[in-house]
């Protein structure tokens, strides 16, 4: 196990919380951001040996708009480790971190999140972290998340950081975007690989927190006549996470849409240029038996846990 180094932090920003919780003495965090209104293309944050460079290059696309490219170099002591250039985007709306997320190596990482642009999408989150096998820098691709840039959090006060964001498979499945609300997911840095971590007990206070608004949306649905269905799904998945899933499953029985067939259709196979499924269609025949399936595949409830 590496020994961190010791030294002076600068901060540009402190991480932020968007949910909430926080226990204890929150770990320090460097953060650089840049949004459309930011008028340089360029910065810089040190913290702990590590230095993090983000700069844009602006170029016109054939359509005449504006896309900013940015490469991203990280220096340990003053000497470059890694440099990289991702793809381009049409605005720069980006976050860079520096966050001690994997205690395993010497340096903290850094983690660079940026805007894909669209509607509901995406944050493309990576990590890049020291190997100690061999001390080279190398990247981690947590992957695409709905919405801008998030900042990492320590939503147990450990002083180890971790990825808060929502299970991304429960939007759209039941309803449609705006009626949909997935459970916390939370994703742990060990080496070069991530860990869902979501479900250990050190976070249930997060899952508490969304279960809360879940139940408001809920309630709200069903004053207004709206979508109930896919918070409902969230809701469950929740109450499992938290060992309370009779209570979940038998508010769902109670309250579901039973007019609704949104997510009743599942493709089991791959869709053609046209859309059509190629590999066999499977219909359920009420939301209850498509919930069930789909929440055992996504791994909150045991084979046989719902009868």
């Amino acid at each position: 196990m590496g020994i961190k180094k010791a030294i002076a932090t600068f901060f540009i920003s402190t991480a932020l919380f968007p949910l909430g919780f926080s226990s204890g003495a929150q770990a320090e965090v460097a953060t650089l951001e840049f949004d459309y209104e930011t008028p340089d293309h360029s910065g810089s944050i040190t913290s702990q040996g590590v230095t993090a460079n983000l700069s844009y290059a602006e170029q016109t696309n054939p359509e005449g708009w504006s896309n900013y490219v940015p490469t991203l170099t990280i220096q340990v002591d003053e000497r470059e480790v890694l440099r990289r250039t991702e793809d381009s985007s049409f605005m720069m709306y980006s976050l860079v971190q520096i966050a001690e997320m994997d205690p395993n190596n010497d340096f903290p990482e850094v983690i660079f999140s940026q805007y894909s642009g669209g509607a509901h999408c995406c944050a493309m989150v990576q990590i890049f972290t020291q190997n100690p096998d061999n001390n080279t820098w190398e990247v981690v691709d947590l992957g695409a998340f709905d919405g801008g840039p998030i900042p990492v959090e320590d939503p147990d006060g450990n002083g180890i950081y971790e990825y808060v964001t929502s299970d991304n498979r429960f939007l759209y499945r039941y309803s449609s975007y705006a009626g949909s609300f997935p459970p916390v997911q939370v994703w742990q840095l060990d080496g070069l690989t991530l860990q869902d971590v979501s479900q250990e007990e050190r976070f249930y206070p997060l899952h508490r927190e969304r279960l809360q608004a879940m139940w408001a949306a809920i309630q709200n649905a069903e004053t207004e006549g709206y979508e109930v269905n896919g918070m409902l799904a969230g809701y469950v998945a929740t109450k499992a996470i938290l060992g309370e899933t009779p209570a979940g499953w038998n508010l769902m029985l109670n309250r579901y849409d039973r007019t609704s067939d949104w997510g009743l259709e599942e493709c089991r196979g791959n869709f053609d240029d046209q859309g059509n499924c190629e590999g066999g269609l499977l219909t359920y025949d009420s939301f209850p038996a498509a919930l069930k399936d789909f929440l055992e595949e996504a791994n909150y409830l045991t084979a046989g846990e719902i009868k």
